[in-house]
């Protein structure tokens, strides 16, 4: 079997399963979820009590967490607090391993993140917590960088997302009624031109041509009023309708 049950009776929920869900309707937010104040004095940074959410993961922060730098003796260090997620490691029922804070340091710059997709094989993703310089007298210049999960602006992009999606449908349906529509006139044109050709060799006579105008506007027209627009699962998306070409558009002669 190349498949399995998720949220079936007797069935398992993975981790990854849980954080594919709350990254998809999350839209991708990371952060503070509730609580998790960031403070710091001069030797240490503090995490307080909370939750928060790192690609689509949930984190819960029982106790302040007391987070310590490593002294240095010279000069101006550029340290960055992160949360990891590393899935290269093991968890245990007693201990979380695969996830863990950490300073990264560099005497040139902020460091930058590591990000990889853990939904396509990456294994390690990096949230900021706070940036500061270091120097032999402590914490200074210290700018918190841990945003919260607001989940307005998560419907607010959506919605914006959505509304992207819309314009394109509907610059696309445009286009198909415009071909349609330019489809049938065409072949108007080719057919009263056939018409005319054989009247003019009296192989038609009024008669029999009034009657093969009505026939050919009753089953090239009448049969074509709308058409249905659905996508895989047969859901319409759009009814392009012909009801000006089946009224008002009579062959003429």
């Amino acid at each position: 079997m190349s498949y399995r049950g998720i949220t079936f009776n007797k069935q398992s929920c993975k981790s990854e399963d849980d954080a594919l869900i709350f990254h998809t309707f999350l839209n991708g937010c990371v952060g503070k979820v509730l609580g998790c104040p960031v403070t710091y004095d001069e030797d240490h940074v503090y995490l307080g009590v909370g939750y928060f959410m790192t690609y689509g993961r949930l984190v819960n922060v029982v106790g302040t967490e007391t987070l310590t730098p490593t002294p240095i003796e010279v000069g101006n260090q550029y340290n960055r607090l992160v949360f990891t997620v590393d899935l290269s490691k093991e968890n245990t029922a007693s201990e979380f391993k695969q996830g863990f804070f950490e300073f990264l340091t560099s005497y040139d710059d902020y460091p930058t993140l590591t990000r990889e997709d853990l939904f396509n094989g990456g294994l390690v993703y990096q949230i900021p917590i706070a940036k500061f310089m270091l120097t032999v007298n402590g914490i200074g210049s210290f700018v918190e960088e841990m945003g919260s999960v607001n989940i307005s602006e998560v419907w607010t992009t959506l919605s914006q997302d959505l509304e992207s999606y819309r314009d394109q449908y509907d610059e696309y349906f445009t286009e198909q009624k415009r071909e349609f529509t330019d489809f049938f006139n065409t072949q108007e044109q080719i057919i009263l031109q056939m018409i005319a050709d054989l009247q003019a060799q009296n192989f038609v006579t009024n008669t029999v041509f009034d009657t093969m105008v009505e026939n050919f506007h009753e089953e090239i027209f009448g049969g074509i009023v709308t058409v249905d627009l659905k996508d895989s699962s047969g859901a319409v998306l759009q009814t392009l309708d012909y009801t000006d070409l089946s009224a008002t558009r009579k062959l003429k002669y």
